[in-house]
C-alpha cells in the first residue's frame, strides 16, 4: 500500500517530465533562455492544483471529517492545507481549518528535550487532551472555544473563535505531529483521512545526479528564516539538526499510514528561491562554522538560472510560503 502511495506522490515528477521536457536544472534554464518560462510555472502550478482537486475528491468521496495533513519542516503545508481547503469548497464542503500549533501548552509547562531545550516538536508539547477533547465535541456538533496560541506571551488565548460543524463538515488539522497517532488518540479512526506532504523529488542536477534529500527544504527554510524572523544562516543552520531529529522521530516514520501523498516540490523554485538565498550563503566566510555547507548549496544554486521577476509567480503558490506574498 505504501510503494503505491508514494508512487502517487511522484507522479507529479513524471508529469512535469513527460508534459515539461524537464529532466535536469539544465533543461530549466533552457526553458528560460526560450522565453517560455512564464508557460513553464503556470502548467506546474496548474498540475498542483488538478492534484488538490484529486485529493478534495477523495476526501469527499470517503465521507471522513477529520482530515489530519502532516509534513516535515518546509514542506508546505500551511499552502497545502489552506488550498485543499477551497477545492473542498468546490466540493460543496464547507471545512474548517485547524493549526497544532494552537494546541502547544503553555510555554512554562513544555518538558524540556534530550539537550535540555524545551522541545517544541514533541507530541509531549502539545495539549493532546484538550486537542481530543475539542475534536470529539466538532464531530458530535457541539461548539468549541477554539484556542490561538500567542507565541509572544507562551499562552493559548479564547474567546475568539467559536466553532459548531454540521455533520458533513470535514476538519482540516494541519501540523508536523498530525499523523502521530498520539495526537488523535481519542477519535475514531473511519473518520481520519491522512495526508503526508512533502517536496519528494525534484530535477536532477547537470551531471544527472539526485539532488540531495532535504536540501530543498533546507534552502526553504533558510529564506523563510530570514524574511520571517529576521534569522541569519548560521541560526537556521544550527537549528537543522535538531529539526532532522525531530522529523525522524515524530514525522517520517507514519508517512506509511498516508490514504494521500502531496509532492509540494516545484520543478522552478530552486530558479525563484535562488535571489534570496544567495546573499546568505555568500555571508559565510571562509573558516565560520558553516563555510563548506554553505558553498555545498551555493554550488546547486550556480546551475540554476534565477528568476527575477517573482509577479509569474502565482499568489496561491506553494513558493510564495517561503518568499512572501501570498494570498491565501
Amino acid at each position: 500500500m505504501h510503494d503505491i502511495i508514494m508512487e502517487s506522490g511522484l507522479e507529479l515528477e513524471r508529469q512535469w517530465k513527460e508534459y515539461l521536457g524537464l529532466y535536469t536544472l539544465a533543461d530549466l534554464n533552457e526553458q528560460y533562455e526560450k522565453g517560455n518560462i512564464k508557460e513553464i510555472i503556470q502548467i506546474c502550478e496548474a498540475i498542483h492544483d488538478r492534484r488538490m482537486v484529486q485529493m478534495a475528491y477523495g476526501i469527499r468521496r470517503s465521507g471522513k471529517r477529520m482530515v489530519l495533513l502532516a509534513g516535515p519542516s518546509s514542506s508546505g503545508k500551511t499552502t497545502t492545507a489552506k488550498k485543499l481547503c477551497i477545492q473542498l469548497m468546490a466540493e460543496g464542503l464547507k471545512p474548517i481549518y485547524i493549526g497544532t500549533d494552537d494546541y502547544y501548552k503553555e510555554r512554562d509547562e513544555i518538558p524540556p528535550g534530550p539537550d535540555g531545550l524545551q522541545d517544541f516538536e514533541s507530541i509531549n508539547a502539545i495539549d493532546t487532551e484538550l486537542f481530543n477533547s475539542q475534536m470529539d465535541a466538532i464531530l458530535h456538533g457541539r461548539e468549541v472555544d477554539i484556542p490561538s496560541f500567542n507565541f509572544s506571551t507562551g499562552k493559548k488565548e479564547f474567546g475568539h473563535r467559536l466553532v459548531t460543524a454540521r455533520p458533513e463538515q470535514p476538519v482540516i488539522v494541519e501540523g508536523i505531529l498530525a499523523l502521530k497517532p498520539e495526537l488523535s488518540y481519542h477519535l475514531p479512526e473511519e473518520e481520519k483521512f491522512r495526508i503526508y506532504a512533502c517536496p519528494l523529488s525534484s530535477l536532477k542536477q547537470n551531471d544527472g545526479s539526485r539532488i540531495k534529500r532535504g536540501d530543498i527544504r533546507k534552502i526553504r527554510r533558510l529564506v523563510r528564516d530570514h524574511a520571517k524572523r529576521d534569522w541569519n544562516l548560521e541560526q537556521t543552520f544550527e537549528m537543522w539538526p535538531k529539526v532532522r531529529a525531530g522529523e525522524n522521530e515524530n514525522i517520517f516514520p507514519y508517512s506509511g499510514i498516508a490514504d494521500e501523498i502531496f509532492n509540494s516540490s516545484q520543478p522552478y523554485e530552486l530558479a525563484v528561491l535562488k535571489k534570496h538565498a544567495m546573499p546568505l550563503l555568500l555571508a559565510e566566510k571562509p573558516g565560520a562554522r558553516f563555510f563548506d555547507e554553505a558553498q555545498r548549496l551555493k554550488r546547486l544554486l550556480d546551475q540554476v538560472v534565477s528568476i527575477e521577476d517573482e509577479s509569474l509567480i502565482e499568489g496561491d503558490s506553494i513558493v510564495r510560503e517561503f518568499i512572501g506574498g501570498g494570498e491565501l
